[in-house]
């Protein structure tokens, strides 16, 4: 049987009410527009190879549902916003401490505009749109509040994933090593649940790798890295 693979737009009827809205949100830390400097790939198909890249991206996704089952209980856990999404990476150092918080809800404050931003730039189709693979994904009845009513590109769970787990690699670079394995597994989990490409998780690392670096040179976030740090003496 033969399959289509091709980069079909998000539709706008799929949008859930007000995540479009998410690309307005302020910023505090960082321009309003600190997305303009990031240097982000477009998604395939584009230019050389692109139609061999979209099919191998959406074969990766059929092939992963296998490991469905045996991931579904982690899955369902990380399937939330922000705080569910990052779970796996604050695993490593423990429950979350009061100045900690603060900073890591600062930071994907900021990160939340440029995420929603390039989704509406690339307006990429989540797998299941882009191929007619039988790729069954997780969580799609609109009403489901983990229904995920917005562009695929990039994965806004391995954006917020990388972004948290490379703040706290900075201030902990021992721990360097475990805290980007836990972003990468929540990131895979969102492709082993049918809904993102792996592509979608590289550009969220892309993304975050970009935005922690102009993150870290602001003055008025540094005083929020201080007081997170010194919650933490144990791992210093």
């Amino acid at each position: 049987m033969a399959y289509f693979f091709r980069n079909v737009p998000f539709p706008e009827s799929a949008w859930s009410p007000g995540m479009k809205q998410l690309a307005d949100e302020p910023t505090r830390h960082l321009p309003k527009d600190w997305y303009r400097a990031v240097v982000l790939r477009a998604p395939p198909p584009a230019g050389f190879a692109g139609a061999e890249m979209i099919e191998a991206d959406c074969r990766a996704v059929f092939d992963l549902a296998r490991f469905r089952a045996s991931r579904l209980t982690e899955i369902d856990a990380e399937a939330g916003m922000r705080w569910d999404a990052i779970a796996r990476v604050q695993q490593v150092l423990g429950p979350v401490r009061t100045a900690t918080t603060a900073m890591i809800d600062a930071a994907i404050d900021d990160l939340t505009c440029g995420v929603f931003r390039f989704k509406i730039d690339f307006a990429r189709g989540r797998p299941y749109q882009c191929c007619d693979l039988p790729i069954n994904p997780l969580y799609q009845t609109a009403g489901d509040t983990r229904y995920p009513g917005h562009p695929s590109y990039p994965s806004g769970h391995s954006s917020q994933a990388f972004t948290t787990a490379l703040l706290y690699a900075h201030l902990f670079p021992k721990l360097r090593c475990s805290l980007l394995a836990a972003a990468r597994r929540t990131a895979h989990n969102r492709e082993i649940a049918g809904l993102h490409f792996p592509s979608d998780t590289e550009a969220g690392l892309e993304l975050s790798s970009q935005f922690v670096a102009m993150l870290l040179k602001s003055k008025s976030f540094e005083p929020l890295l201080d007081a997170a740090c010194a919650e933490w003496p144990e791992l210093a």
